[in-house]
């Protein structure tokens, strides 16, 4: 910004002075006690001006300040209070001291300094329902002072985290954290001097959780079989029932048979589909982890080994105060028919891989392997030949670096 006073010439005992043509504010600059001014101005023509003065104060044409600064070009005012509005003018004089009248007036207001302010969330949310096993993702966002960083309170449940540099925050929650408020408290950290932080916290419930699961049989064609049946609850229950879809050309002839105290049933609703339904005896709820009983079944003669998911629907709990549970959850279950050929399934925990052979006992087989199918692929010896001891066998395999391979079982007659 220029600030400009008008050309001044005044007659003191033949003398003339001419006041400086411009004078302007070349910075303010903050200090350690205060706030200051500095103000320059290109030197006068007159060649009796001696040197110039620089007046102020705190109401215009009242100036309680004298700064003679020579025949400098600049003048720093010092020691200004923040906030306050300063009037300035400024006058030539003579070396006999003579002084010229006062230029026009320019005001100036020492800026306040800046302060920093804490971190604003500007999103978060109110309050989540939260499922166990079930993802919860959320993102806090903010603003302030530079880089921010988040970070979550104390006394957070086991396995929430956020982001501190995104705001993302996640948490899975777990069996144990069933039925449970949380809080989720969050704070903001700007990069301020000094750093200044922001807390705010939202809700997490978690629900009540019902977990129905259903085991896995292996059995020989044209025999019967059964299959575990366990629940969950994190609530008291009084029952629960839920749809099991099942293959009809495979399996046939559903029953139940309860644990103690537990009324069971299976009603057949469509060819390949049963109602499976369990109640409590009285003063007895299904609480906890509980095995509920054994779903039987008969398989169906069958020339060829095969596997078949049971898969469910329409899971339903009834708590003992006679509300429905909020949320069930039920696995299907899994059945291995063995005919008379094999049926290799593989698998890979933890880096091991091993090949589940399914076959009726008595009978020799030899693993073969190869790493391209077709005329390309030359089926080889993997492990020595062995002898089904049980409708199920796990084989275990070598390391194996090969992007693919194949499997198969051979009968050894």
């Amino acid at each position: 910004m220029m600030w400009q006073f008008r050309k001044s010439k005044i007659a003191y005992a033949a003398l003339v002075l001419i006041l400086v043509g411009v004078l302007r504010m070349v910075s303010p600059v903050t200090a350690a006690a205060g706030q200051s001014v500095t103000f320059g101005w290109e030197p006068s023509a007159d060649p009796s001006v001696a040197g110039y003065n620089i007046y102020y104060g705190t109401a215009s044409q009242l100036y309680t300040n004298k700064v003679s600064v020579g025949n400098m070009t600049t003048a720093t005012i010092a020691g200004l209070v923040e906030g306050q509005t300063y009037y300035f003018a400024a006058t030539t004089y003579d070396g006999l001291n003579l002084e010229s009248v006062f230029s026009d007036e320019i005001a100036y207001t020492v800026p306040l300094p800046e302060t920093n302010q804490p971190p604003a969330i500007t999103q978060m949310p109110g309050t989540i329902i939260g499922v166990i096993g079930q993802g919860i993702g959320c993102e806090i966002m903010a603003t302030g002072d530079g880089a921010l960083t988040y970070g979550l309170g104390s006394g957070m449940p086991t396995g929430a985290t956020i982001d501190p540099n995104t705001g993302w925050f996640d948490w899975r929650p777990q069996v144990s954290q069933v039925s449970s408020t949380n809080i989720i408290s969050v704070t903001v950290t700007d990069s301020g001097n000094p750093p200044l932080s922001t807390s705010q916290s939202f809700t997490i419930v978690v629900q009540d959780y019902i977990h129905i699961s259903i085991g896995s049989a292996v059995v020989a064609t044209n025999s019967a079989g059964g299959l575990a049946l366990a629940v969950y609850a994190s609530t008291p229950v009084a029952s629960l029932q839920f749809m099991l879809d099942y293959p009809p050309g495979l399996l046939t002839n559903f029953s139940i048979t309860g644990a103690n105290a537990l009324q069971t049933s299976v009603t057949p609703i469509a060819p390949g589909q049963v109602l499976v339904a369990v109640s409590a005896g009285t003063g007895q709820p299904i609480i906890g982890a509980q095995t509920l009983g054994t779903i039987r079944f008969n398989a169906i003669a069958a020339a060829n080994t095969m596997s078949a998911s049971l898969a469910t629907e329409q899971p339903l709990a009834l708590k003992t105060d006679g509300t429905q549970a909020s949320h069930v959850a039920a696995d299907p279950g899994q059945v291995t028919v063995v005919g008379e050929d094999s049926m290799v399934e593989a698998r890979q925990v933890d880096g091991v891989r091993s090949l589940i052979v399914y076959g009726p006992t008595g009978a020799t087989y030899q693993v073969e392997s190869c790493n391209a199918l077709g005329n390309l692929g030359q089926w080889v010896g993997t492990a020595d030949p062995f002898i089904m001891t049980n409708l199920s066998q796990t084989i275990l395999l070598p390391a194996d670096t090969n992007s693919a391979t194949f499997y198969r079982t051979r009968m050894i007659q």
